[in-house]
């Protein structure tokens, strides 16, 4: 059996060689790694008695450690604060693993680094603020993760950057103004989020792809973005949006995407309901055939490829007296028949969730390969829906034919077939 080393155990057994290879506090931050994230089980290991020059994915130069490359080797355990002592490196990558715990904001001293790569792992707390000290960075990876909080507008300093690849997070908050002076920007990819209040990136002249699809934002934050540089702009769909309810004799709803050039339609059990097409609708007299779900669905003739839809409220009349609750929680875990189907161009996926919890919700082909994804992030208890656009996960339009949604919580699984026709 492999015993795990000690600081002791490093003096004793690796100090020798590794200083003729090694600066000694380059070697003690890499036993560090190795310790902290269960060394003697990854994929390829290193033999801690032979020279640091030979570990698996260990670059060295000078004497100093610059290039740490260990990309789906089994890592698992937490990032040690310990990587701070390698100032010379500068290529990080630990991505596709099995992580956990918070980014060290040590990493944040690690001046000479140009790519960090983070993603595909399972960590969580917040972005460090500090990794905008990374001056010579040009891609920081920290996609497939469970970071919470906000963007930190310290990486609006990366002025170097090229790619920001933070998708499939649950990051909150407004996407900070900060990122549109990143002129050296080609890539940023910020869907699958809880984001809102995108901010105007017109100036990025630089900019290639630009994904923030799945996130919180409206027509408002879209509008002024419709003439950004990207070759490929992915914006829809994005999360529900909530209603506002006004009571009294009368039941007003109210709901708002802002934009200039917005159109609404106000929707009963998923019919549209004649003439209502203001941002509020107005219910009296109330009677039993005002009972049902009410949302509202919203167009813009400037984001042409993005539709969105309010939350439902449900209201129950007998007479003139109703019982609305927006936040009605349904009973049991639901995944309904997506609508309409057989769909072209986009179709609505329907799912209850009675309580908080994290969900996974994607399209796969026949295949069993995953097209897109559309949920990825804890949400609250109620009634919740997605609408897919046809598209796979780069924007491209798929063919016509059956594929799968699937939704899956750590409590519940199901599927359905949708049919697309063109």
């Amino acid at each position: 059996m492999h015993r795990k080393t000690t600081f002791i155990g490093l003096l004793l057994t690796i100090s020798l060689p590794v200083q003729a290879q090694v600066l000694e506090t380059d070697s003690l931050a890499l036993v560090a790694l190795y310790d902290s994230t269960d060394g003697a089980n990854w994929t390829n290991t290193w033999d801690l008695n032979t020279t640091v020059d030979i570990w698996y994915g260990v670059t060295v130069s000078g004497g100093r450690v610059t290039e740490l490359l260990l990309t789906e080797n089994q890592l698992s355990g937490s990032i040690p604060s310990e990587l701070e002592s390698l100032a010379n490196l500068t290529r990080l990558y630990l991505n596709s693993n099995q992580l956990t715990g918070p980014i060290p904001a040590e990493l944040g001293t690690l001046a000479n680094l140009t790519y960090l790569s983070l993603g595909s792992n399972q960590l969580s707390g917040t972005i460090p603020p500090e990794l905008g000290n990374l001056a010579n960075l040009l891609a920081l990876d920290l996609l497939l993760n469970q970071l919470t909080g906000s963007i930190p507008a310290e990486l609006g300093d990366l002025a170097n950057l090229i790619d920001l690849i933070l998708d499939n997070n649950q990051l909150t908050g407004s996407i900070p103004a900060e990122l549109g002076t990143l002129a050296n920007l080609t890539y940023l990819s910020l869907y699958s989020n809880q984001l809102s209040g995108l901010p105007d990136l017109s100036t990025l002249t630089a900019l290639m792809v630009l994904y923030v699809q799945s996130n919180r934002l409206t027509f408002e934050d879209l509008e002024t973005n419709m003439g950004v540089a990207a070759t490929i702009f992915i914006y829809a769909p994005q999360d529900s949006l909530d209603t506002t309810i006004a009571t009294g004799d009368t039941l007003w709803l109210t709901v708002s995407a802002g934009g200039t050039s917005t159109q609404y339609q106000w929707m009963l059990n998923g019919l549209a309901i004649e003439g209502a097409t203001d941002s509020s609708y107005t219910l009296y007299p109330l009677g039993g055939i005002d009972s049902g779900a009410y949302s509202c669905e919203m167009t813009n003739s400037i984001v042409t490829g993005l539709t969105l839809y309010s939350r439902p409220v449900n209201v129950n009349a007998s007479g003139v007296v109703a019982i609305y609750d927006a936040q009605l929680q349904p009973e049991a875990f639901a995944l309904h028949q997506n609508y309409p189907n057989p769909f072209n161009p986009s179709t609505t996926i329907q799912f209850d969730l009675p309580v908080a919890t994290d969900v996974q919700l994607a399209v796969y082909d026949l295949l069993g390969r995953e097209v897109v994804r559309l949920v990825n992030r804890h949400l609250e208890a109620g009634y919740h829906h997605r609408v897919w656009d046809g598209r796979d996960r780069n924007g491209n339009e798929v063919p016509t034919g059956i594929y799968f949604v699937l939704v899956v919580t750590p409590e519940f699984r199901r599927s359905i077939k949708p049919l697309l026709l063109k």
